[in-house]
């Protein structure tokens, strides 16, 4: 295996310590102290759901899960850390095109 020790952290000892340590089935599974979560988005107070409304809300209200920058913004916000590689959430596009096209400078 590679090593990679060598690799710099933009991250303290401390704050690496803190994303270790955090209780990540509180983030996933919500509580009263944190009821933003994914379930709570997408099943509210049911316990069960029909498919078709399960999709809807999912979609809808859940969607934040599978769009990187929003899951991102969503982790850090639950650390209470701030994130060193924050970049700007992509433009409306297929594939993120808005970095595409900042990085290349040609951001209208």
């Amino acid at each position: 295996m590679e090593d990679i020790s060598n690799i710099s952290n933009s991250y303290e000892p401390a704050e690496l310590q803190k994303i270790e340590n955090a209780n990540w089935d509180e983030f996933a599974e919500g509580t009263d102290e944190n009821p933003n979560s994914w379930k709570d988005n997408v099943f509210g107070n049911a316990s069960r759901l029909d498919n078709p409304v399960f999709l809807e809300n999912a979609t809808k209200n859940g969607k934040w899960l599978f769009k990187p920058y929003d899951l991102r913004a969503r982790v850090f916000a639950f650390l209470v850390m701030t994130d060193k590689h924050w970049y700007e959430k992509p433009k409306k596009g297929p594939l993120g095109l808005g970095l595409i096209a900042k990085a290349r400078g040609k951001d209208d």
